[in-house]
């Protein structure tokens, strides 16, 4: 095996039979790459990864194109598949089949609820039977069950407004004005 000669310009080994300013394989000492070295081809490993993906990608892309083409073509000659004609077909009776049973739910509606309908129109369709009921009651003139309201507080209840207040809350002005209530006898006097 015949050494490999070193070039002066970088300090790399021309490979043996290659042309000299390639990369070489083999590193410029008998024992260890240099530095250098690991860091070109770790480079080149990583480039030649990203074109490889790359490569892939475009193909695939390639493929999603050709395909697009084909359907375009497909498209303008009008010659839809036979299958897709009758899914719009089916799709579109489906719509009009909707459309009827929400009619003919909205004229029950009408029928037997006529006050509801008249104010709610077609947001009447998303009412319970029972939600219906009690709304054409209250349309209708018809006073709605109503309830006692609940307290919403827990405290205690208020004292009432127009009783008579203990002597230790009394102002002077109004303990003058409960005196004057009392008369002579109430005093322990004597008229």
């Amino acid at each position: 095996m015949a050494e490999a000669e070193v070039t002066p310009g970088d300090g790399t080994a021309a490979p043996e039979g290659g042309a000299e300013g390639t990369p070489s394989a083999a590193p410029a000492t008998a024992g260890a790459a240099s530095p250098q070295d690991t860091t070109l081809l770790s480079r080149i490993s990583g480039l030649d990864a990203k074109v490889t993906s790359l490569a892939e990608s475009n193909k695939a892309k390639d493929t999603t194109i050709e395909a697009l083409q084909k359907q375009v073509a497909e498209m303008q000659s009008g010659t839809i598949d036979k299958d897709e004609a009758l899914r719009a077909q089916v799709a579109q009776k489906d719509a009009e089949l909707e459309l009827v049973r929400k009619e003919a739910a909205l004229a029950r509606i009408e029928a037997k609820y006529p006050e509801t309908f008249a104010v709610l129109g077609e947001a009447a369709a998303a009412l319970t039977a029972d939600q219906l009921a009690a709304s054409e009651a209250r349309f209708a003139g018809v006073p709605a069950e109503t309830t006692a309201p609940v307290p919403v507080g827990t405290g205690a209840p208020r004292a009432p407004q127009g009783g008579a207040k203990a002597i230790e809350d009394m102002n002077l002005a109004e303990l003058r004005a409960h005196l004057r209530t009392f008369g002579p006898s109430d005093l322990g006097l004597s008229d």
